[in-house]
């Protein structure tokens, strides 16, 4: 069974310099990336990295175009494992994390990805695996500035691993 890495951003707002120096970073450090999750706010950013031919999942937060295609949610499923996407805005990630943590459980995922707040994160919540990349563009967790994530998911099992890291 092999391992998979996944690239996360999040809160990129039109910085798609930032999007191409994050995943330069995160290229440098793991050369076997195969997906790209976004999410939201400026989800389009997303796509300056299709040259790389990796499948691309993003969503729409709440500074994405009412008009945008992106959904508000995503399941992905990577490797046998779902992988629930969203920005946060409709979850309430700002005043808390309960309601992302029971959403992810509620669609069967074993992990969920959001952004909305800038603030990295990684922590069981309600037992749910969330994720929180930080900001591509507009970090707000102290004591660190731009960053993405990385999860590593192994093929048929769970994730073995998740990290975020300052570029």
């Amino acid at each position: 069974m092999s391992i998979k890495h996944i690239f996360l951003a999040s809160d990129s707002h039109g910085d798609v310099g930032g999007m191409v120096r994050a995943f330069g970073k995160a290229l440098e450090l793991f050369d076997d990336i195969s997906v790209i999750m976004h999410a939201g706010d400026f989800a389009s950013d997303s796509q300056v990295l299709a040259a790389h031919n990796l499948p691309i999942y993003a969503v729409k937060g709440n500074c994405d175009s009412p008009a945008s295609t992106y959904a508000l949610m995503e399941l992905v499923d990577i490797g046998g494992q779902k992988i629930l996407l969203v920005h946060g805005h409709k979850q309430g990630a700002k005043e808390g994390k309960k309601e992302l943590g029971a959403l992810a459980l509620e669609v069967g995922a074993c992990a969920c990805v959001f952004g909305h707040t800038h603030k990295a994160f990684i922590g069981n919540v309600g037992g749910s695996l969330l994720i929180n990349p930080g900001s591509i563009n507009d970090p707000k967790t102290p004591g660190m500035g731009t960053s993405f994530g990385i999860v590593a998911i192994k093929d048929g099992m769970d994730i073995v691993g998740c990290e975020i890291l300052e570029f």
